[in-house]
């Protein structure tokens, strides 16, 4: 009773719970544009370490992701937490865009074709 007077429903539970999760993440995003110019290919390396590390690290973390990824039964495809979901992973595809970008403007990638 004590959490539905928080939370309207489970959807709405585990939405805040991504959502105070990924949270800390955020920090990470950031560092890793502002270390771009020294390096993309670099940068974007530690950027995944220090996310693994988190996850390594914290229980609640692990939990809160294997929820949502192995045991979380969606409802339907416009549920709040399936919104999150689908926007958490274009702001991922944005980043690693960007990183990639940096990379191959920084002579780290090749351009396609050559």
């Amino acid at each position: 009773g004590a959490v539905y007077w928080h939370f309207t429903d489970k959807e709405d539970l585990l939405k805040s719970m991504c959502e105070r999760t990924c949270l800390q993440f955020d920090h990470l995003t950031e560092q890793l544009l502002a270390e771009l110019p020294g390096g993309a290919l670099a940068a974007l390396r530690r950027h995944y370490l220090a996310v693994f590390e988190e996850v390594v690290r914290s229980p609640r973390t692990r939990q809160v992701f294997n929820i949502l990824w192995n045991k979380y039964e969606c409802p339907d495809d416009n549920s709040p937490v399936m919104q999150r979901r689908r926007q958490h992973l274009d702001e991922e595809h944005q980043l690693l865009t960007t990183v990639l970008r940096a990379a191959r403007e920084q002579g780290e990638l090749r351009h396609p074709g050559e």
